[in-house]
């Protein structure tokens, strides 16, 4: 798809990002920097245009038989490397921190949407990788070439969730395409990393003390640009049937040419290969 195409499902009247070398550009910049500073996150409502939501929707609901359906309970602080699965157990299992969270959700890959999907049209549009990379001030920034797992779908339906936990990478971006009726909240607990500020309220957390939770309105289309290492952070349970809910998780890396390990794709899709 061509980059004017893949501009046109960005609401551009509100982030103006197809210039970046314009003012309007550069405000945009320092205002996400500023919230992401003070919040670990930044959300960016309605930056998908409704046409687009839509669209993507339609190709998306109509691939539910492709969903792989993703079954872990794992310890909030255990990473898994991307490269090779394995899991790394960070705490003591005497440790408050260290009990298991559920994780059950379903995803669909890079592979099962076609070029003409919105969300995966401005993955590879350029001006978006230099839009993330400018929020997040980072010198290098690149999409990944991985065919599986470049662009992932996240649906979650009644039941599902996914559990507190930390990422294995710096930096998440993800796009609400459609929320739930009644649960599917991302909320997140800033500063609860090892030596941070509310790691030790991390144990009261699990307890069910929610006194620091942070809950993001996110709204179809809204995109969240998130910093994941040191952040606790979950889905709520969706906790009816009435609508599923569908995000876009777009995958970037400071080095070039990336792709994840086969066991890592088997993990989260059931498969190593795109589909013949």
């Amino acid at each position: 798809m061509k980059t004017a195409d893949a501009a046109r499902f960005v609401n551009l009247g509100r982030y103006p990002i197809e210039d970046l070398d314009s003012a309007e550009y550069r405000a945009l910049v320092q205002r996400c920097r500023e919230q992401f500073d003070d919040a670990v996150s930044c959300h960016l409502p309605d930056f998908l245009r409704m046409d687009a939501i839509d669209a993507a929707l339609r190709e998306i609901d109509q691939k539910r038989n492709l969903q792989h359906l993703y079954i872990q309970h794992r310890g909030a602080y255990n990473l898994e490397d991307p490269r090779t699965a394995k899991h790394q157990t960070a705490l003591d299992p005497e440790d408050a921190r260290s009990m298991p969270h559920r994780r059950h959700q379903r995803w669909i890959g890079t592979d099962d949407l076609s070029e003409v999907c919105p969300v995966k049209a401005i993955y590879d549009w350029p001006n978006l990788t230099q839009f993330v990379r400018d929020v997040l001030d980072v010198p290098e920034l690149y999409t990944v070439d991985d065919p599986l797992m470049r662009v992932l779908i996240n649906v979650h339906i009644q039941g599902d969730e996914l559990g507190w936990h930390v990422d294995s990478h710096d930096y998440a971006v993800t796009i609400l395409l459609r929320g739930a009726k009644q649960g599917g909240l991302y909320q997140y607990v800033p500063m609860t990393g090892p030596g941070d500020e509310n790691y030790e309220y991390a144990a009261k957390l699990f307890e069910g003390d929610v006194s620091r939770v942070r809950t993001v309105p996110m709204g179809p289309g809204s995109m969240v640009i998130f910093r994941g290492r040191n952040t606790l952070h979950r889905v709520t349970p969706v906790v009816d049937n009435s609508q599923d809910r569908v995000l876009a998780l777009l995958a970037y890396d400071p080095v070039p040419g990336r792709n994840f390990g086969p066991s890592f794709r088997r993990n989260l899709l059931n498969r190593e290969t795109p589909r013949a």
